[in-house]
């Protein structure tokens, strides 16, 4: 049964490769469609997307007896922000395109990891290589390399000329993050030497320095100083991602709701170039405590407001009861990733979690889709790992027979 799944893996068909990079395509789509008006290939991307989701939840249920732990909590956090959208009157048509397009991405994400792990990855690395890659392109031909382009040429910001294809400038890290794990997920079926991993990086790190985002910026330093440096090193073991990402989420809370960010001014003033009010944020997190006193429970809805704060965010859209759903499923994955803190995947996978966590304090990550990648691949870290591992012992072993 092994050697059978083994050539499965072996012979992936190019029509395969093709299907499944198009269907994750379908969800990853930038906004630069939109951007840049074309209408007629955002309106083709929309309807495949549709028409992908479709498929992904009739075969999710043809292969699966029922919905998995991780999709029950997201589905219950969803169902949540949906009645508050529906009570507040809020966008429910953007609501139901987030939540469905996220839950049936997750679904098709949960299908290739159960049937077909190396397509999941080499097709999902090939996406966020080609999505970062021609974003690059348009920023370096369009305004040529300038670090902080924000900073620089203001100009273009209040023409409201986009810079990222892929979304706004701190939106963007929704796409960069979990384009940073698909290269450590490449190096896990390849090896760390791999180019085309290390190339991706690349693209992520010069497309940070152009857009400044100070929080995205620091993040993924932080990653790429852990591959670098850490990642499958014999220090690894001397790491406690687990403790780092309860430590960052007691930091997170205390900047958010104890203003203690005055701490590290050193860091945010004079290496980052942000003042103390997080460019402005403090102010807007005012605006989010006043919608969450106005409906505690349940909150304002989706969409009502950009926060710029996860936690404040989940409390003005969602309400206490969204957040409990949050993070009841933030708590799982982290409890499932100690359990198995000895592999390396599992223990980069919660160090990516860990800054996420810090970026809460000026991000609304709870409403970027590129979380819940994140939260899944984390959540299935164990799995991946060892299905990985397991087909690359026996390819070599296969591979030594045959020599």
């Amino acid at each position: 049964m092994l050697l059978v799944m083994i050539m499965v893996y072996r012979k992936i068909r190019l029509n395969e490769y093709i299907l499944v990079i198009f269907a994750l395509f379908t969800f990853l789509k930038p906004a630069g469609f939109d951007f840049l008006g074309f209408d007629a290939i955002n309106l083709f991307l929309n309807i495949a997307r549709i028409i992908t989701a479709v498929v992904t939840i009739f075969v999710y249920f043809k292969y699966f007896s029922g919905i998995s732990k991780f999709i029950k909590y997201e589905i219950g956090f969803f169902v949540v922000l949906g009645l508050s959208t529906l009570f507040n009157d809020s966008d429910v048509n953007r609501f139901f395109i987030f939540s469905i397009s996220v839950i049936s991405l997750s679904m098709l994400l949960e299908i290739l990891i159960k049937r077909n792990v190396i397509l999941l990855v080499k097709s999902l690395f090939f996406c966020y290589f080609v999505i970062i890659s021609i974003n690059l392109l348009y920023m370096l031909s369009t305004f040529g390399f300038v670090i902080n382009i924000e900073g620089k040429i203001p100009e273009l910001f209040k023409m409201g000329i986009p810079v990222s294809l892929l979304s706004s400038v701190n939106g963007t890290a929704s796409f960069l993050f979990p384009a940073l794990v698909s290269s450590v997920l490449l190096f896990s079926v390849s090896d760390v030497k791999n180019k085309w991993g290390w190339l991706l990086i690349l693209n992520i790190f010069v497309t940070v320095l152009i857009l400044w985002s100070a929080t995205s910026l620091t993040g993924v330093f932080l990653i790429i100083c852990y591959i670098l440096f850490v990642y499958r090193k014999k220090n690894e073991k001397k790491i406690n991602t687990f403790i780092l990402a309860i430590t960052t989420i007691v930091v997170s809370l205390g900047i958010t709701f104890f203003n203690i960010q005055y701490l590290f001014s050193y860091i945010i003033v004079n290496i980052l170039q942000k003042d103390l009010t997080m460019t402005g944020r403090t102010n807007v997190w005012k605006i989010g405590q006043k919608g969450f006193e106005s409906s505690p429970l349940i909150g304002c809805g989706f969409d009502s407001q950009t926060i710029d704060n996860g936690y404040i965010q989940l409390l003005f859209n969602s309400g206490c009861i969204g957040l409990i759903f949050f993070s009841v499923l933030m708590i799982w994955i982290l409890i499932k990733c100690k359990r198995y803190n000895n592999i390396s995947l599992t223990k980069f996978m919660t160090l990516c979690l860990s800054i996420v966590f810090l970026m809460f304090t000026s991000e609304s990550w709870p409403f970027f889709s590129g979380i819940y990648i994140l939260f899944l691949l984390a959540y299935y870290s164990v799995e991946i790992s060892k299905k990985i591992s397991t087909i690359k012992y026996y390819f070599n072993h296969i591979n030594n027979e045959t020599n």
